[in-house]
C-alpha cells in the first residue's frame, strides 16, 4: 500500500514560484528547504 504524499503538488509548485520571485533558482534542494524540509527529493524532482 502506498503512503499519501507528505507534500501536495500545489505546495511544491508554489514553493518554486516563491523562490523564483526571490531571484533564486528553484532546484529540488531549494524547494525542499522552502517547504520546511518536508517531502522527498525524488518526488519534488518529478513535479
Amino acid at each position: 500500500m502506498a503512503r499519501h504524499a507528505e507534500v501536495k503538488e500545489k505546495e511544491i509548485i508554489d514553493a518554486a514560484l516563491i523562490l523564483e520571485k526571490k531571484g533564486k533558482i528553484p532546484n529540488p534542494g531549494a524547494i525542499r528547504a522552502q517547504l520546511g524540509f518536508r517531502g522527498g527529493l525524488s518526488r519534488i524532482r518529478k513535479v
